[in-house]
């Protein structure tokens, strides 16, 4: 399974990667929307793991990418901001599962289910 992690601060991007890694797991290192976007043209991405907001932008802007380019594929965004104010402002919404920072059991969960065929 590829794991596209989109997350600029360094140490929690290796907490993530570190807390989720199991066998058969490889994850794809982005730290801003272009770097993300670029991965999505050139790699078959099976899950999105992605901070809301990044040092100098939002996610909000890929995610308008992916649904603009017709991509389906989910999403855990892990953030510190209210769900609300996340789900206001991404119209791919239904393809996102939200998981408030610091949370890293249940971020490990989500992502256990979804290799489970769930999410």
């Amino acid at each position: 399974m590829k794991i596209l992690c989109l997350e600029d601060e360094t140490v929690i991007r290796r907490a993530i990667i570190e807390k989720c890694q199991k066998t058969g797991r490889v994850f794809i290192q982005a730290t801003t929307n272009k770097q993300a976007i670029e991965t999505m043209e050139h790699t078959d991405i099976d899950l999105i793991v992605s901070d809301f907001q990044l040092e100098k932008e939002s996610a909000a802007d890929f995610f308008d990418y992916l649904q603009n380019e017709n991509y389906e594929i989910p999403a855990i965004i892990f953030s510190g901001i209210v769900e609300n104010k996340i789900r206001r402002r991404i119209k791919y919404s239904d393809l996102i599962t939200i998981v408030a920072k610091p949370d890293f059991e249940e971020l490990i969960a989500c992502v256990d289910i979804f290799e489970k065929g769930g999410l």
